[in-house]
């Protein structure tokens, strides 16, 4: 999301550049920007209805084996499967894991400059020293920026099956970005203030690692939309919250709203840390509890891995029943904690 939010960035800048020398007078630049834009969100919209599938299963461009292999991948990583009915005990179970809270305030604590910089960054730019067209076209390079940190923390996100790492590690060019602003302030040194501010904009890799987080880390369809729909409403509060901490007293310069950005990214650094060393703790429960089991039943990893296939499309969370077992005719309760999903940290 963040990906295609920088490359907007870089194509709105230009788009908003290039409608600046029009100097007629049917309508005001703004507007046109705005029927421009909307226009191609319709035609976008009505593609994604009719070419854009709501799953593998339904994909028609992909072949029989193709969707089968699809859905193989939803059995290897135990994340379940879609699943039409409201379960109450996985909404009881997403409102009281401590870290769905955990991510909702990483959440709302990186929306809120985020919900700053989005209104306010061109007029920011524009207090280094630059004209307003020259503000146009010095924002779109921060798009550029956002859209290559947030591959890169993918592909490294993927690579080491690490979540909260590649944010913690894009907080630091932030933090020291808002530093440089809130330092540099007034110095008239345009070049450096400008390079700051684009190593801001690398937390807004932060959201979608956070939704990929949601989506390898929550199993069972009505826990993880739950956990999806309280992220989402984080987002919108902090990007309300964001807009409000620009206060006009403090206008052009913000230095406040840069000292609390900065603040709210540096308490983020501990917040992730927490929530990785909660999963990290987990995993490492969940594993002891397996190697038990397996001494126990007399299991090999071959055994394991059929049982994890059995249980996979059962739309259980990553914390219910781990599976029932039918050995020697008897039904046997494995564990209370899902043993066979881990959690990527």
């Amino acid at each position: 999301m963040v990906l295609y939010d920088g490359l907007t960035q870089i194509f709105g800048g230009f788009v908003a550049y290039g409608i600046s020398f029009y100097e007629g007078h049917a309508l005001a630049p703004y507007k046109i920007l705005y029927l421009l834009f909307g226009a191609l969100a319709i035609v976008v919209g009505v593609c994604v209805i009719l070419w854009l599938p709501d799953s593998p299963v339904h994909a028609r461009v992909l072949t029989r084996e193709e969707r089968i292999a699809a859905l193989e991948r939803v059995r290897d990583d135990q994340g379940g499967t879609e699943n039409k009915h409201l379960k109450k005990e996985q909404v009881i179970e997403a409102l009281i894991d401590v870290r769905t809270w955990l991510i909702a305030l990483t959440v709302i604590t990186t929306s809120i400059p985020n919900g700053g910089l989005s209104n306010f960054s061109n007029i920011v730019i524009k207090s280094f020293g630059y004209t307003s067209r020259q503000t146009l076209i010095l924002s779109t390079p921060g798009g550029a920026v956002a859209s290559f940190v947030t591959l890169l923390c993918g592909w490294y996100s993927d690579k080491k099956r690490e979540r909260m790492m590649p944010i913690i590690i894009c907080f630091v060019p932030t933090i020291i970005g808002a530093a440089m602003l809130i330092g540099l302030n007034g110095s008239g040194h345009k070049g450096a203030l400008l390079f700051a501010i684009y190593l801001v904009g690398t937390f807004n890799t932060v959201l979608p690692t956070i939704y990929a987080y949601n989506a390898s880390n929550i199993s069972g369809h009505t826990k993880k939309n739950t956990v999806n729909a309280i992220t989402l409403t984080a987002f919108g509060a902090g990007n309300v919250i964001g807009a409000e901490i620009f206060q006009p007293k403090d206008a052009p310069a913000y230095v406040p709203a840069k000292i609390a950005m900065m603040v709210l990214i540096s308490i983020q650094v501990f917040i992730t840390l927490f929530v990785r060393a909660i999963n990290m703790r987990l995993n490492a429960k969940k594993k002891a509890a397996l190697e038990v089991e397996k001494s126990k039943r007399g299991w090999t990893d071959e055994d394991v891995q059929k049982e994890r296939d059995r249980h996979a499309f059962l739309d259980l969370t990553d914390k219910q029943y781990g599976f029932v077992s039918r050995l020697s005719c008897v039904r046997f309760l494995i564990s209370r904690r899902n043993p066979y999903f881990v959690y990527m940290p």
